[in-house]
């Protein structure tokens, strides 16, 4: 390292440093596709959103461990909260994609909150070997999982399948500024179709987005094509449902 001159040694931190922030970035990206079901940087504005936050994530991990370091906290009690949050994680995130339609609702996120708490008061009692800690995803998660669907689903209904008509009537709406209610338009974008005929429309719609959903004059190309869209949505061959429709 030595024989290095300053020059090649900034050069390695920045490609260290732009290695950390982009990992981070990916899982975001990735985190918010899963749950969304929108594709992952396909707007600017995303990755720039996921580069604000990975740095955060870096940082609060690095100091959540050297906070612990320097409190004499026991490495073992830090394998515990890591795994006991990666559950986190893993149930909530799945939760939040299973119920993301009720998103807008405050008593959806006060429900999941008690949740959350309880998962981490509960856990936090745990006195299982350090080793034990890695399977506790597994063994806890899922389990986990299958019961916060269960109370989410008492209070909260997943949306019904959508017709293709009912999927033109949004766009026609939004064009013509006719929308249910103001994120309507927002809200059919974001969330995927279950059925995958119809999803293809939706992420093409969401691709159409910032140029027709935007402050200035909407692009007249893409008006065109949403119009286009309303007509092959009601055809007839559209309004029926095939045999199989994959879930998102």
């Amino acid at each position: 390292m030595n024989d290095l001159g300053p020059f090649i040694l900034v050069v390695i931190a920045v490609v260290v440093a732009a290695f950390l922030v982009l990992v981070p970035t990916v899982l975001v990206l990735l985190g918010r596709k899963l749950v969304t079901g929108r594709p992952a940087g396909t707007h600017g504005r995303d990755w720039l959103l996921s580069l604000l936050i990975a740095p955060l994530m870096i940082a609060a991990f690095a100091g959540s461990y050297f906070y612990a370091a320097s409190k004499g906290i026991s490495e073992h009690s830090i394998v515990k909260w890591m795994n006991i949050l990666l559950a986190a994680v893993f149930v909530f995130g799945f939760a939040v994609k299973k119920f993301w339609d009720f998103r807008r609702k405050w008593t959806f996120w006060a429900g999941l909150g008690v949740l959350i708490v309880g998962h981490f008061a509960l856990l936090s009692r745990l006195r299982w070997e350090q080793a034990s800690y890695f399977w506790l995803v597994v063994v806890v998660g899922v389990p986990e999982l299958t019961l916060v669907f269960f109370l989410l689903g008492l209070a909260f209904k997943p949306k019904q399948r959508r017709t293709a008509e009912e999927i033109a009537d949004i766009i026609e709406r939004f064009l013509t500024g006719n929308s249910l209610y103001p994120q309507e338009w927002n809200d059919f974008v974001e969330c995927s179709e279950r059925d995958s005929r119809l999803d293809i429309y939706r992420k093409r719609c969401y691709e159409l987005d910032p140029l027709v959903n935007c402050l200035g004059p909407q692009d007249p190309k893409a008006v065109a094509e949403l119009r286009s869209m309303i007509d092959q949505l009601r055809r007839p061959e559209m309004q029926t449902e095939p045999e199989k429709s994959s879930e998102s």
